[in-house]
C-alpha cells in the first residue's frame, strides 16, 4: 500500500497502543506487577473475557509488555491504501500489536495488517484450521491469518484488509491442538478493533467472540 499525505483525523475511537515499563515500581513496600494485563494492552482489543483468556493462553502470560506496536500508523497505512501493491508490500505487515513477556522480556505475540488485492481463495487442511469470520480465517499452531472487506466513508474507498498474527516461543498453556481457535479469536478481536477504527460501513463478517470452525488440519 501506498502512504500520501492525510490531514483526517482518525476516528474518536483511536486505536492507541499501551507502552508500559519493564520495571516493576514499590509503593508503600508492595511491588507492582511489570507491564499489563491482557486486557489492557494495544488499546484494549482484547478486554472481552473471552479474548482476554484466549490471548493469556496463547502467550502463556498474564502480564505483557508492549514492544514497539504501531497501531496508529497502522491505521494510516490502511487508509491510504490504493490497491497497487509493490512485491515488498506484498509479504510486509504494519505491526498494530507486539508483544513480549514481562517476566522475561522475550517476544510472545505479533499481530500485523497490511492491503491485499485479492480474498486467499487457497486451502491447506493438512496444516490449518478454518474458521467462519470474516471472508476467510485460517489458524495453525503458530500462525493465524484472517482477510475482510471494508468499506470505507472517509476517504471513501473499499479495501480489502488481511491480518496476521504469529507465536513466539514454547510458552502456551494449552495444548498445540486447541491453540487454533484461541489464536484466531485474538486476531478476530483485533480485526474488530481495527473495523472500528477504520470506520467500516459494510457488514465485515466479523463475528463476535470465538468464530466457529469448519475446516481441521
Amino acid at each position: 500500500m501506498r502512504n500520501s499525505p492525510l490531514n483526517r483525523a482518525l476516528p474518536a475511537l483511536t486505536l492507541v497502543a499501551l507502552t508500559v515499563s519493564g520495571c516493576s515500581s514499590s509503593d508503600g513496600g508492595k511491588d507492582t506487577p511489570a507491564g499489563a494485563t491482557a486486557s489492557q494492552v494495544c488499546g484494549g482489543f482484547a478486554k472481552d473475557p473471552a479474548v482476554g483468556s484466549a490471548l493469556v493462553a496463547v502467550v502463556g502470560e498474564d502480564r505483557l509488555l508492549d514492544d514497539r506496536s504501531e497501531a496508529e500508523t497502522t491505521v494510516r497505512a490502511l487508509r491510504s491504501s490504493d490497491g497497487k501493491l509493490t512485491l515488498k508490500e506484498l509479504g510486509s505487515g504494519s505491526p498494530f500489536c507486539v508483544l513480549k513477556n514481562a517476566d522475561d522480556g522475550e517476544q510472545a505475540l505479533r499481530i500485523e495488517f497490511r492491503e491485499a488485492v485479492t480474498i486467499d481463495g487457497t486451502r491447506d487442511t493438512a496444516t490449518f484450521s478454518y474458521f467462519s469470520t470474516g471472508e476467510m480465517s485460517l489458524s495453525s499452531d503458530r500462525f493465524a491469518k484472517l482477510q475482510f472487506n471494508c468499506v470505507m466513508k472517509s476517504p471513501t474507498k473499499k479495501v480489502i484488509v488481511t491480518a496476521s498474527l504469529s507465536r513466539e516461543g514454547n510458552t502456551a498453556t494449552v495444548t498445540a491442538a486447541s491453540l487454533p481457535v484461541r489464536q484466531v479469536t485474538v486476531l478476530n478481536a483485533a480485526a474488530r478493533k481495527m473495523s472500528t477504527a477504520l470506520g467500516c460501513t459494510n457488514d465485515t463478517k466479523l463475528v463476535t467472540g470465538v468464530p466457529a470452525a469448519y475446516g481441521r488440519g
